[in-house]
Formats: structure tokens, sequence, C-alpha cells
């Protein structure tokens, strides 16, 4: 009797969604953001758009107005918000100078998301650092995108002149929970520190984006030291490469880093490609199941292109990367190696290994 019933509600259910008696999901509401805040980076508009996206619900869609420019010569802060943030093509813009060694300016992010939800989408992001490409350890905090225990989505962003990093994933104030989220179709150019910056992390991918003078590292996993920090699911992906200082891919073993995969990325146009795995004041926590993978680069590096230290997992595989002679892997003390199948053009060598376990 209680199959009957089973299957004759599903069969009612299936008519109604058959006839469109069931309603489809509704669209989040779009909240266009007042003509009356400048949008000609006239003026500082920091607090007014603050304040204007304090007042659009959570769940609906805060627009900015096509190609128009918004100035913010602060940071625009949001604790405990799902919003989706609707660029359109227009440019939020910081004309205050920074100050090197100045604390205030060295945490002046331009968007702070603090425990939320957020998707940022065609939005262009201009700082007033003068040195894209130079590291001042003073102002490296200075970040486009600050993203605290939140789930960040970008999507066709663009962002230049910043001191600090394009877009870090860390800690919440709450000391517990790290961030989350993606970045697709990001460029990131002319900047102080990393692209991307992953210290408390989960799942977190990126993809199909574009970076150049970046002070620092492309992308940096590396924890900070203590409790509540690490890194899981990272995946890099499909993404141009230009010039940096460092590496194109850094994992610190500062705190436990798991999962991190470098796959089909293009560093041809400027540095070559160079991967560091390291710890570089001692191992802390050795980094788990790290892949470097379908990588190329036909600008010569110095050897090694590819070192790791300590790793439990390392696979290093079909990587074409061209080298000024000597190996393109060096690993020391790391378990389960896999390093196959690559090309190292002026290369010596494919690896060279100690102290495997």
């Amino acid at each position: 009797m209680l199959t009957r019933r089973l299957a004759a509600v599903c069969g009612l259910l299936m008519v109604l969604l058959t006839l469109g008696c069931v309603p489809p999901p509704q669209a989040a509401s779009t909240y266009t953001i007042p003509t009356s805040i400048a949008d000609n980076c006239s003026s500082d508009a920091t607090a007014q758009v603050t304040s204007w996206l304090g007042t659009v619900p959570d769940g609906a869609i805060a627009q900015f107005r096509s190609d128009k420019c918004y100035r913010i010569d602060g940071t625009i802060e949001l604790t405990g918000r799902a919003l989706t943030i609707a660029g359109g093509g227009a440019t939020v813009r910081s004309t205050k100078a920074l100050t090197s060694g100045n604390a205030d300016d060295d945490q002046r992010a331009m968007w702070r998301f603090i425990g939320s939800t957020v998707t940022v989408h065609d939005l262009t992001v201009l700082g007033s650092y003068t040195h894209g490409g130079t590291l001042d350890e003073t102002l490296q905090h200075a970040h486009a995108f600050d993203a605290r225990g939140s789930n960040l989505t970008l999507k066709h962003v663009t962002v230049s002149d910043v001191a600090g990093d394009c877009v870090y994933f860390g800690l919440g104030y709450d000391s517990t929970t790290k961030s989350t989220g993606s970045v697709t179709d990001l460029t990131c150019r002319s900047i102080g520190r990393n692209g991307v910056s992953l210290t408390a992390a989960h799942d977190v991918t990126v993809q199909q984006s574009s970076f150049d003078r970046v002070g620092y590292t492309v992308v940096d996993v590396e924890p900070n030291v203590g409790p509540g920090w690490g890194t899981s699911g990272t995946l890099v992906t499909g993404n141009t490469i230009g010039s940096y200082r460092l590496y194109a891919l850094g994992v610190i073993a500062n705190a436990p880093n798991d999962s991190v995969t470098f796959t089909g990325n293009d560093a041809s146009s400027a540095e070559g490609l160079r991967v560091g795995v390291v710890a570089p004041n001692g191992v802390r926590a050795r980094p788990s199941a790290v892949t470097i993978s379908a990588n190329t680069a036909d600008q010569a590096t110095q050897s090694p292109a590819i070192e790791a230290h300590s790793v439990d997992g390392l696979t290093v595989t079909d990587n074409t990367i061209s080298l000024s002679g000597g190996p393109l892997v060096t690993s020391d003390d790391s378990c389960r190696l896999i390093v196959l199948n690559n090309t190292f053009p002026g290369g010596s060598s494919e690896a060279d290994i100690t102290n495997p376990c």
C-alpha cells in the first residue's frame, strides 16, 4: 500500500512539473548604486559605497553602473554578508598614496570580506601603488581583495597597482574558519606581493587567469604558523604567467598543506617556470599530495625549475620546461615520488633525488 501511494505522489509531481505548475526559482533582485554617489572618481566614495551595500539585502545583486569610476581611498569592508557584486565594467580606484612604513596603509585593502559569501564579477580594481612588480614588505598586506573566513568567487576581474596581493584567502576573525572560493579570468598585474595568496583556505581554484609584474610569488600557498592556519584542495590550472620575482607556485611548510595541484599553466612569456615546495625555517608540517603536471615554459630558467623538500606524495609529470643547465627537479627527504615524462630542453637530467623515503 505504501509503495502504491509513493508511486502516485511521484506521478502527480511529474505531471505538475510537465504542466509548469511548479514555479521556477525566483531570480535574485538587483539593487543599482544610486546616482547620488560620485561615479567619475572625483571624490572619495568609500563611506557612501559601503553604506549603500549595507542596504542591499543578502542574496541580492549589488549593481555598479557600466563604465563608471568610483573612488575608494579607504577599505570597503563587509561582515557576515551574502552578496553578488556586479561591476558591469565599472572601475573602483584608489588615488590615496601609500606611504612605505605606514602601518595603516599596510592594512588598507580595497575590499575586505569577513565571514561572508561574496561573488564579484566584471569589475576593474586600480590601486595607487606606483612600484608594481617590486615588493615593499611594509605594505605587503594592502590587498585588492582580502577574504577572512569567507567564500569568495571572482570572475572577469582586473586588478593592478596594489602593494599587497591581488587576492588573499585567509583565516576568519574567529581564528577557526578558513576561506574558500574560486578565481576565474582574473587579470592581475603590476602588484607588490603575490597574485593569489592562501594562508588558511580549503578548496580554492585559480584558473584561466593571467599574471604579470608580480613582486613576489604568483600563487603562494603559505600558511602562517599556529593553529587554524593551513590549506587543502588547492587547484591552479590553465593560467598564463608573465614576470615574477620568486616562484610561479610556492608551497611553504609553516602549517599543513594537503593536495596542491599545479597543472596546465603556461609560463612561456617571460620568466620561465620556477616552483618551490620548501620549508625555509625548517620543516614544521610536511606538505602532502603535491602534483605538478603538464605545465610549459620555453624561456630558460636556472636549475632546478622545481625544488621540493620533505613532501609526502610528489608527482611531477608531463611538463615541458626549458633550463639553462642542470636537473629539472631536485627533491630531498620526500616520499612517494613520481617523476616521469618531463621534457627539459637545455637541462642535464630529469631529476636529482636525495634521501627518498
